[in-house]
Formats: C-alpha cells, structure tokens, sequence
C-alpha cells in the first residue's frame, strides 16, 4: 500500500553526535550487504560481513568514550526485526545492523524491548537513547534528530483467505474494521485519510493477528514484520 518507507534511527536531539556516528556506519555498510542482512531473515540467505571500519575524528571517540552504553528501543514482537532465541541470544534485523554499526564505529548500541506504543513515551522522555525500524515523520521533530535510512519497506493489507480477492486497496476496506498497531505513525496517518475505514488500534502484532483469526477485524495494515507471524 503506498510508496516504499524508508527505515531509519531516531535519536534523541541533543545528541547530534550519535546522529552522525549513526550515519557513518550506516554509509559504510554497501546497498547489497543492507539487502544482505534484510534477506538474512526474509529469504534465510547465508551472508559473510566485510571487514571494514570508518574513520573517526577525536571529537567523536571521546564522544564515544563518554557514552560507553547507548539503549535504543523496538518493539518485542517485531520478527524478523528482533528474535528472541529459546538460548537467550537476540538476533534479527535490527540487531544485526546495530552489531555491525558497533563493529564499524566502536559505538556500544544495545537493545531495550517492549511494547512500541511505550517504547516511543520512554524515548521522548530520555529514559532511552534512540528508536529502531521507524519512519521519519514531521510530527516525531521535536523529540528526536533521524539517521539516513538502513533499507526501505512497505505497508501491506493482510486478511483472511477468502478475502484476499476483496481487500485489494484501501479503498475496498471502507466500511470494514481494519487493526493496526498502537503508535505506528505511517498506519496512524494513512487510515486518517479513509475516515470511512474502522481503525482498530492494538498493542502487539500478535494481537492483531489474533483479532484477524476470531473475525473481530476485517484486516490488517501492518509492515513486512507482520508477515513473519503467517509462516
């Protein structure tokens, strides 16, 4: 549904240094190793990393040194983006690019997980350093500086089987009761713009797949992640 979104980092604002730092990792990283570590995930391709690091100036090292521990916020339930391992390890899109950032900078990004509607609060407040896997939207400015984009992705509308002849666009879905997630911006704004869809607001992917399966939502608009559920 739409254009391609790009996926970017969102920073707290008064670190413009991480911003750029981020960037830098990110511009290291070539087109066909972002796809790389994209498919790692969505088509199970079995990829080696080059060895390459960026240069730093000494303004940004000692920047790095007095932020030895950077916590940037996901969604728990966002597979492929992160995957919580039965062994413990966490692993997925999201995870791998934040490795290879650190790999790259000698930035110590990690990982904090929970549901996104309050992930987003904990950023705006600076209980947290940064956001993962979001779009860069006019009205998140105020709270946050943005890295250039790691890959692009699009929003889909999911249904039951014998739907998926009906539910073609959005235009189809008027009338119907369409879930999304609590707090996705991108969804938010695009179903504000086809008042005659129900938009149903839910916390995690996984209830909105559920409320799809019990017939309490028509369908679902949701990004590739949502996908990851249907295997």
């Amino acid at each position: 549904i739409g254009p391609p979104l790009d996926l970017v980092f969102a920073i707290r604002r008064d670190w413009p240094e991480l911003t750029a730092l981020l960037d830098k990792g990110i511009a290291a990283i070539s087109a066909a190793e972002r796809l790389r570590i994209k498919d790692r995930y969505y088509r199970e391709m079995e990829w080696r990393l080059v060895q390459v690091t960026v240069p730093l100036t000494d303004a940004e090292r000692v920047w790095i040194e007095a932020h030895p521990r950077i916590a940037m916020g996901i969604d728990a339930g966002w597979q492929p983006l992160i995957i919580n391992n039965s062994d413990g390890r966490v692993t997925g899109i999201e995870a791998d690019f934040l490795a290879r950032i650190n790999a790259l900078t000698g930035l110590n990004l990690h990982i904090e997980q929970g549901v996104w509607k309050d992930i987003v609060e904990r950023a705006k407040r600076k209980e947290i350093d940064g956001l993962l896997a979001l779009t860069h939207q006019k009205e998140r400015e105020p709270y946050f500086l943005f890295s250039d984009p790691t890959y692009s992705t699009y929003r889909n509308v999911f249904a039951r089987k014998g739907d998926l002849s009906v539910y073609r666009d959005m235009a189809s879905l008027a009338g119907k009761r369409v879930g999304y997630q609590a707090g996705n911006a991108p969804e938010e704004k695009l179903l504000k713009k086809y008042p005659q869809v129900s938009a149903v607001a839910k916390a995690e992917n996984a209830d909105l797949l559920d409320a799809l399966l019990q017939g309490e939502i028509d369908a679902v608009l949701s990004g590739n992640d949502f996908i990851y559920l249907l295997r």
